[in-house]
């Protein structure tokens, strides 16, 4: 398990809103917080990767600033299913890393804004 940290911002048609019907209404979401990864090894090769994330932010819609709390929890499907680029063939290992990192996560969005809301995301990690 690894614990870190996470800073992200987003925009567009995303978040809560006071009155749904407000659909051209911009939002924009700035948060920060902790990331936490957790592998659970099931055999040798595979595992069950999960991974959380703990946000809180700023929700900006129109002039109006909501504080926002925004946990969520994904999981890895490659790692249990034991894909990994050291079992395929060369020609397939290069485009292979570009979407075995691929995660995921379900979470909610709770503001004063209004009611919590459901979002669900696919992550995508690039380490260098």
């Amino acid at each position: 398990y690894w614990n870190g940290y996470t800073v992200s911002f987003s925009s567009g048609r995303l978040g809560m809103r006071p009155d749904p019907h407000l659909s051209t209404t911009r939002v924009y979401l700035a948060a920060g917080g902790l990331r936490s990864n957790l592998d659970c090894w099931i055999t040798n090769k595979r595992s069950l990767s999960l991974y959380s994330y703990t946000e809180v932010g700023i929700q900006y819609i129109g002039n109006t600033a909501y504080f926002a709390f925004m946990p969520s929890l994904g999981w890895q499907p490659g790692a249990l299913l034991n894909f990994n680029y050291y079992n395929m063939p060369v020609w397939l290992r290069l485009p292979a890393q570009f979407f075995l990192p691929l995660k995921t996560r379900m979470g909610m969005i709770i503001s004063p804004s209004g009611k919590p809301s459901w979002f669900s995301g696919i992550d995508i990690d690039y380490a260098f």
